[in-house]
């Protein structure tokens, strides 16, 4: 799910996900969530442009230790999404 999250969101749909749509639906994500995988996207881009030398261990670490809270943030805002989605079509 990380990967995917990663490699396929970029930052325009993202900022969209995060927006809720008047009458129509709610936020996918939450602002708190996409700031925290604005963190992950910047490391992909480090990843994928400079040298492994040039990371910081520090800032690393931190992307690391957020994980677990980031992957449990992803799966209940997602569930949510879920249970809003299942509400409407039984309403139909």
């Amino acid at each position: 799910m990380v990967r995917f999250l990663l490699v396929q969101i970029g930052t325009k749909l993202l900022q969209e996900m995060s927006k809720e749509i008047d009458g129509v639906r709610p936020a996918v994500f939450s602002k708190a969530f996409c700031d925290k995988m604005d963190a992950y996207r910047g490391f992909r881009h480090v990843v994928r442009h400079v040298y492994a030398y040039k990371f910081n261990p520090d800032k690393l670490k931190v992307l690391v230790d957020n994980l677990p809270d980031t992957l449990r943030m992803a799966r209940d805002e997602l569930l949510a999404f879920a249970n809003f989605l299942e509400q409407v079509t039984s309403n139909e």
